[in-house]
């Protein structure tokens, strides 16, 4: 009977060493994974990206790790499709800005020229009238030339005003770039 007692408790000692062992190798593979993942999500919520999760094994942690592997992996494509955006539209706003002032370089030009037209308009009908005055044939005709001329007049003033608008917004897109 002592003989027999002896041995069960070997044996539940033996099994009980035996299941502290697992116990003790479960704990450590599984708390290692954890810290594994643990601290690559860290990593991701830092925004280190290039972080890359090491799981082998096909249980839930593994399953969990990889998941997080494709979140990285699509997060980090996202980032860089966004920087590349971002420097096409840096670059576009560059090309609107220098039109722009292309732009407003030719209505500057565009408004001297109306400007010695309305100049030479308003000289010519000084011209007329003075003319006007010697013929009545005349007379008609410079009245007409002078109705004319006030209309190509206001025309050209508000061309002008229409060109020193585009102007002021050439610069705004050119102030906002």
């Amino acid at each position: 009977l002592i003989w027999g007692l002896g041995l069960r408790t070997l044996l539940a000692l033996a099994g009980l060493a035996a299941g502290i062992y697992f116990a003790a190798a479960f704990f450590r593979s599984v708390s290692a994974s954890l810290r594994s993942v643990t601290e690559g999500v860290q990593a991701l919520t830092r925004g280190d990206l290039s972080r890359r999760f090491r799981q082998h094994g096909s249980d839930e942690l593994a399953q969990v790790t990889g998941h997080l592997e494709d979140m990285a992996a699509r997060l980090s494509a996202l980032v860089a499709e966004i920087r590349s955006s971002a420097v096409r539209v840096d670059q576009s706003g560059d090309a609107v800005a220098r039109d722009g002032q292309a732009l407003a370089q030719r209505n500057l030009e565009q408004a001297g020229h109306l400007a010695s037209t309305a100049q030479a308009m308003t000289a010519l009908d000084g011209v007329l009238q003075r003319g006007g005055n010697q013929l009545d044939g005349a007379q008609r005709i410079t009245q007409g030339l002078q109705q004319q001329s006030e209309a190509s007049r206001q025309s050209v003033g508000q061309a002008v005003g229409a060109v020193q608008t585009r102007e002021a917004s050439v610069r705004r897109i050119a102030e906002i770039n």
